[in-house]
């Protein structure tokens, strides 16, 4: 996706990710305010010293050794402290849980211990946190008589609950609202521009939908549809409704291509070519592939010069002939005075050529001839594939006359009339 295709996507759900990030912010101010239970912290920090308790501290009389700060940090974390908080102050939970209460952090540099207690009650976690000084000075004194825990800041009853913090849990859920509809936005884009669907005709406004070609199942599927049925008559009608517009502007040669290789553009240009015969018009089709014309492989037409003659293929009275070519393709510097040949001899000639989005030799074939039908698979009929081949064209100032649907499942297909209104069966 492009960035102005990212722009738009955002510009089109600016509402929903706006809604969404209301509601993400909503739900945080709920949640945060009215169902989290509120936690109370209470800090102290202690040094391990040497000698016995006194109110008068020196810090050259602390443990700086990292190994002896790493032992006390062990027994500040032991079991044995954490029982002796439990037995003072009957708590009615075991050792594990109420190391999930404490949090203990050491600094190397000075042999201090940052020591805080966390729970739901401010009273509880004040209490806790003073039972827990007494249980490391008795443990310590115990394990190491001439060794004291001396309190640098003495803890202080929290006032205010540590958390939740609401502003932060609501400007967290915003920024994730907002990321999650810019996501979302995206993805129903992207899907509204790839998914096959007749409605993505409707948002170009400005396109004439010639026709549809049906899609035909079988091992004996015709190649040129004449028949009565349904499928004939649509075809039928996509090629009145080009003559319709060739006639009205006087257009002589048409370019006829598609967004991408495998769309059916060339068994769509036979069906028009037989149908505007049967019309009274003289048709010509020219081979304008990039490898070697197919129609050579069956002897419709010889080859002189690197100029194809032309050459009838069926009984339906349509030529077709291939471009003028040279070790490198197509000649294009003969490629003028070729058309120019023809077009006297023919109401409507119509170049077959690769598709728009894979290969130069349409857009160089641009230069001679300004109008252009595009044939596009109903499957894979997306709006940005659509859109691409059109911005394309416009850039080289081709001229779309129309678009024609192929591959169109019989029970969805359309008989269009000359008039300029889009409409199908649903």
């Amino acid at each position: 996706m492009e960035l102005h295709d990212f722009l738009k996507a955002l510009r089109t759900y600016i509402w929903f990710i706006v809604l969404l990030t209301v509601l993400a912010a909503v739900s945080a101010w709920v949640v945060s305010a009215f169902m989290m239970v509120p936690h109370y912290r209470s800090t102290t920090m202690v040094v391990i010293r040497k000698g016995y308790y006194s109110s008068n501290f020196d810090m050259h009389d602390a443990l700086f050794d990292s190994g002896s700060i790493t032992l006390f940090t062990k027994i500040a974390e032991s079991d044995t402290v954490a029982s002796k908080v439990i037995g003072e102050l009957n708590l009615n939970m075991n050792s594990e849980r109420f190391k999930k209460l404490i949090d203990i952090s050491a600094d190397y540099q000075t042999g201090v211990l940052d020591v805080s207690v966390e729970t739901s009650q401010a009273e509880l976690s004040m209490k806790i946190i003073e039972a827990y000084i007494r249980a490391l000075q008795a443990e310590a004194e115990s394990l190491f008589p001439n060794v004291t825990v001396h309190t640098i800041d003495a803890p202080k009853y929290p006032e205010k609950p540590s958390g939740p913090i609401i502003p932060l849990n609501v400007g967290l859920s915003a920024l994730g609202g907002i990321l999650a509809g810019m996501l979302l936005a995206v993805l129903f884009s992207v899907r509204e521009q790839t998914k096959s669907d007749l409605s993505v005709l409707e948002k170009f406004p400005g396109l004439f939908v010639l026709g549809f070609m049906p899609r035909i199942i079988g091992k004996n599927k015709p190649f040129i549809f004449l028949s009565g049925d349904t499928a004939g008559e649509a075809v039928r009608m996509t090629g009145a409704n080009l003559q319709y517009l060739t006639e009205r502007e006087n257009i002589k040669t048409v370019l006829i291509s598609s967004p991408h290789p495998a769309e059916g553009k060339t068994t769509v240009a036979v069906n028009l070519a037989a149908t505007m015969v049967g019309l009274g018009r003289r048709i010509l089709i020219i081979d304008c592939s990039g490898g070697k014309p197919s129609f050579l492989t069956n002897g419709s037409a010889g080859a002189a010069d690197g100029v194809y003659t032309v050459g009838n293929v069926s009984d339906t009275g349509f030529d077709i002939a291939a471009a003028p070519r040279d070790e490198n393709g197509i000649a294009y510097a003969k490629m003028r005075q070729f058309l120019e040949t023809f077009e006297n001899g023919y109401d409507l000639i119509f170049l077959d050529c690769p598709p728009v989005m894979t290969s130069a030799d349409t857009l160089l074939l641009s230069r001679f001839v300004k109008h252009m039908v595009l044939v596009v698979d109903y499957r894979a009929l997306a709006f940005n594939v659509l859109h691409a081949c059109i911005r394309r064209l416009n850039s080289i100032n081709v001229a779309v006359l129309g678009v024609i649907v192929n591959r169109m499942p019989q029970k969805k297909l359309v008989v269009r009339t000359p008039k300029h209104a889009y409409r199908s069966r649903r």
